[in-house]
């Protein structure tokens, strides 16, 4: 089979390129376009280069290693040693991981992979596993803002999900005190007695011990229920930290929300 040197150059190129890009992702580092196109064509003149002499396998492997430790110097923006030995050896792993992969399809479906189907099964590789370092890596942020909250009221203890807000910077006028917004489902399982007519009509003062407080949100001027429990503990990396807030009960329902309060900053 004929392959010509063109070929060669591109799919070379395109696989240097996106296994560049694969370890930057994995090593979360920055490394500009040019660099990694400048870098991927280096990695072309090496392979090239290399197709011209004939070593032994051992000496083979040490070079390509050199070449690839080579690249992985120009490629990264700003070099920092322990980063630069890092990208080096995730760089090196999936370039012997891809080419694993690419026998291993061979072998399996008898069949003969040529370079730009190799180009090609590594660029989707590639989006797949960027997908997925984007998705744990946003999971991970946001789970930073998320609190178990044990709320114990007449000898009964409820656990709930709660999100800090940083908008929720509500206090009452008469204690000082910061509000945990909570939706009407968690109220009712503090507080059986009540109904959503209740909850509705603004009758919750007659029936608990509590007031309705004035409100400036972003929706306007509003009115909210509060009231005190005996005790809320804020569970954090298996801490727990008992907080000072009153229950202020929302008008928003939390529809289609994985969370089922709106923790203040100020109580933390």
């Amino acid at each position: 089979m004929e392959i010509y040197i063109e070929d060669a150059i591109l799919q070379n190129f395109i696989i240097n390129y996106v296994l560049l890009s694969i370890s930057c992702c994995m090593c979360m580092l920055r490394s500009n376009k040019l660099r990694k196109t400048i870098t991927s064509f280096l990695g072309c003149t090496f392979a090239i280069i290399l197709t011209f002499f004939q070593f032994s396998s051992v000496i083979d492997i040490v070079i390509k290693i050199l070449c690839g430790a080579l690249m992985c110097a120009f490629a990264i923006s700003k070099f920092e040693y322990k980063k630069y030995l890092l990208f080096t050896f995730t760089f090196l792993s999936f370039t012997f991981l891809m080419g694993g992969m690419i026998i291993a399809f061979e072998y399996l479906f008898n069949i003969e992979i040529n370079g730009l189907i190799c180009a090609m099964i590594i660029f989707v590789f590639y989006l797949i596993l960027k997908s997925l370092i984007k998705f744990f890596y946003y999971k991970r942020q946001i789970n930073h803002f998320y609190y178990k909250l044990s709320l114990e009221n007449q000898g009964k203890n409820f656990k709930i999900t709660a999100y800090l807000d940083s908008g929720n910077l509500i206090r009452d006028d008469e204690t000082g005190l910061p509000i945990l917004i909570i939706n009407f489902e968690t109220f009712e399982k503090i507080f059986n007695k009540v109904t959503i007519m209740d909850y509705l009509q603004k009758r919750l003062d007659k029936k608990l011990n509590g007031r309705y407080i004035s409100v400036s949100t972003i929706n306007g001027n509003g009115q909210i229920f509060v009231c005190s429990i005996d005790k809320i503990v804020a569970i954090e990396n298996n801490h727990s930290k008992q907080i000072n807030v009153l229950l202020g009960l929302s008008n928003n329902m939390f529809k289609d929300k994985d969370y089922d309060a709106l923790l203040s900053p100020l109580a933390l």
